[in-house]
């Protein structure tokens, strides 16, 4: 099923499909007889233990928790456009060194970088501070 279109510029050939509804379930995709499961992604969701514990897509950077540790800078400022993970990071980092989440280690790190080569400062802090856009997240979403 086609039709061709004449014009100043020559002839255009134009091949119409026809597409089905999509299942609007994002998390399965059935192929042939096999059924694929994907897991949801943690749109506006900073808090990687919720991420984690819930089964949300997850990109592991935790190979920077180890570069950070060997800068040689102190203070560190992370620049980066808006929706680029930052808070997630500091989430990251929040439940990488806080001694209360030492009983979750393996649950929350054990399938990334830093799980299989942590730090000596892994689970070393009593971490306390937190970003006010964070909590303020937290808050109206649960």
């Amino acid at each position: 099923m086609g039709a061709s279109v004449a014009s100043e510029f020559g002839n255009f050939d134009f091949i119409f499909f026809h597409f089905p509804k999509r299942n609007r379930n994002f998390a399965t995709k059935k192929s042939g007889m096999a059924t694929k499961n994907f897991k949801r992604l943690p749109y506006g969701d900073p808090d990687f233990e919720r991420i984690r514990t819930e089964n949300y897509a997850c990109v592991d950077k935790t190979r920077f928790i180890e570069l950070l540790e060997n800068e040689s800078n102190k203070a560190q400022l992370f620049i980066r456009p808006r929706k680029f993970g930052k808070n997630q990071f500091l989430s990251t980092l929040s439940n990488y060194y806080d001694i209360r989440k030492a009983s979750q280690f393996e649950q929350l790190f054990g399938d990334f970088y830093i799980g299989k080569n942590p730090t000596p400062l892994k689970n070393a802090y009593a971490v306390i501070i937190r970003t006010v856009f964070w909590d303020y997240l937290n808050r109206m979403t649960h």
